[in-house]
């Protein structure tokens, strides 16, 4: 329930299974497994199928789905969206297993490299967002499996909500659409926009830091507007898992620190694969150039900051996510030189 975690620790203990294995204890202990009548042993071989489909690339691999499955779960029980009927027992089922197949046999490629070399999943999916559509559609075959379909003991209306859901979830995963859903987030909710405060963002930072942390019971005393309607209801999940998916922007430093590693080493092996087929290299995937851990601080002005505080201001349970993750953006500031400063 910690709103840090070490999926690598976890990785390491129970001997590359991190992902099943957290994913059956999340079911069984949220109760969910009970109430939709999930069959133990099932349950264990589709979450181990669904495992094996992970690929061992760098940063997109079964490490990476329990790190975002430990977050959702901290963002849904500790942020307010349980309590707040944002996440009915449906809903919740339909959370995890997005968290947890978000990015199912994932090729390690982006989205632009998919489509650029009309690559068959592209073509598929008419270039619109293929990995993620991929990995949803991917789910929901596997879960046609008699041999793995645990969702038997929900009825057909409800298993067609769960599906809905899970497709948005997961289809909002793609940052092609950031940008536009977090607008949407923040009209719905008429949160002011923080973009002019980026241009003293460190000074900005502190000063939200202090204040939040001054005021951290109060806000997570803070009763939440139950979502109108299902629309608000989807939305609001999606910009929590899209918080999920980038939660190692507020992990622990060391923890952090490893995960850009990892994404960097994914970058520059796409890179090295444009060069090697004579494409232009894609941004920060030229490993003869500054990567991802040079352009931190600039993700997390535009994207990461934004993302955290808009979420916050809904659900002022998960403040305590947004002030890790300005830890670790001071961090960055501070390995910018002056002259690289806004």
């Amino acid at each position: 329930d910690s709103w840090t975690f070490d999926a690598f620790a976890l990785d390491k203990a129970s001997r590359g299974r991190p992902l099943s294995t957290l994913s059956f204890y999340l079911l069984h202990r949220s109760g969910l497994m009970q109430t939709f009548q999930m069959k133990p042993r099932q349950v264990a071989l589709f979450l181990t199928k669904l495992e094996a489909g992970y690929r061992n690339n760098p940063y997109h691999n079964r490490t990476h789905a329990a790190d975002v499955l430990q977050t959702m779960h901290a963002i849904l029980t500790r942020g307010g969206l349980i309590s707040s009927q944002y996440c009915d027992p449906l809903s919740h089922l339909g959370c995890i297993l997005a968290a947890a197949a978000h990015d199912y046999e994932h090729g390690g490629l982006t989205n632009d490299y998919l489509v650029s070399t009309h690559d068959d999943l592209a073509v598929l999916y008419n270039d619109r967002s293929p990995q993620e559509s991929h990995h949803s559609a991917r789910l929901w075959a596997l879960l046609k499996c008699k041999e793995y379909d645990i969702l038997t003991g929900i009825s057909a209306a409800d298993r067609d909500r769960l599906r809905k859901l899970v497709i948005a979830l997961i289809l909002g995963t793609d940052m092609k659409l950031h940008f536009t859903t977090i607008s949407q987030f923040a009209t719905l909710h008429r949160i002011a926009d923080i973009k002019p405060a980026m241009q003293e963002a460190h000074t900005t930072v502190l000063i939200e830091k202090s204040r939040s942390r001054g005021a951290m019971n109060l806000l997570a005393e803070q009763a939440v507007k139950p979502p109108a309607d299902d629309a608000e209801r989807t939305l609001s999940l999606q910009i929590a898992l899209k918080a999920a998916d980038i939660g190692h922007c507020a992990e622990s430093l060391p923890v952090h620190l490893a995960w850009v590693e990892a994404l960097e080493a994914e970058f520059f092996a796409q890179g090295d694969r444009e060069k090697a087929a004579g494409l232009p290299v894609s941004p920060l995937m030229d490993r003869d150039k500054p990567g991802v851990s040079k352009s931190q601080a600039g993700f997390y002005d535009f994207v990461a900051i934004p993302l955290f505080h808009n979420f916050s201001q809904v659900f002022p349970g998960a403040t305590p996510l947004r002030d890790l993750l300005l830890d670790c953006y001071r961090y960055w500031r501070s390995k910018q030189s002056p002259a690289a400063t806004p």
